[in-house]
């Protein structure tokens, strides 16, 4: 499969009481002359990349938001299929994020998320850990942070890890090429950092 867009994160939402329900892969498809959203999430990954009208995009490459309007767009629409309302009492809402992403990157999904809730709060907690903790009523120990105050909780998941693996291999590649090191070369920086 050919694809234009990056191998997107998996997008997970956790509803108190009820598991997870909503499973999606982070992308969206629209039109190019309209801007109009014509899919999103695993239907987006369906839509023929060969088509000319329309450009699928992933907004969230390797655990980042990358288009803002998008990720904005792609997360509500994901709360709404979990049955979140946006309403006058909005209700909070926490994402467990990878780990590795910086400071910046963690600010990007809150202000994501003020504009679908009031109190948004990120973790880089595994999101299994985060869900268990709150079907449980347990107490977060890494953050101390209880997580009974969440009805709804958003993970940023890679649940094929080889793909995002062999993307930032990719990356690494391309990137040693432009800097006119060889394959040999990064392969040997990276065994040394093993």
């Amino acid at each position: 499969m050919d694809r234009k867009y990056c191998e997107p994160a998996d997008i997970k939402v956790y509803v108190k009481g009820k598991g997870i329900l909503v499973c999606q892969k982070s992308l969206i498809a629209y039109e190019l002359h309209s801007g109009k959203i014509v899919a999103r999430g695993n239907e987006a990954g369906r839509k023929d990349s060969n088509e000319t009208a329309i450009k699928v995009l992933s907004p969230i490459k390797q655990g980042r938001i990358t288009d803002f309007n998008c990720a904005y767009k792609l997360l509500e629409w994901c709360l709404k299929q979990s049955g979140y309302k946006k309403g006058f009492l909005k209700q909070d809402i926490m994402v467990c994020v990878p780990e590795w992403i910086s400071e910046i990157d963690k600010k990007a999904y809150e202000e994501v998320l003020y504009q679908i809730c009031s109190h948004p709060c990120i973790s880089t907690e595994p999101f299994d850990k985060v869900t268990h903790n709150l079907a449980y009523g347990d107490v977060d120990i890494f953050s101390k942070k209880s997580t009974k105050n969440y009805r709804y909780i958003i993970g940023i998941c890679k649940d094929e890890p080889i793909l995002y693996a062999k993307e930032q291999l990719m990356d690494a590649i391309k990137y040693a090429k432009e800097n006119g090191m060889t394959q040999k070369e990064l392969m040997d920086a990276i065994n040394k950092q093993q």
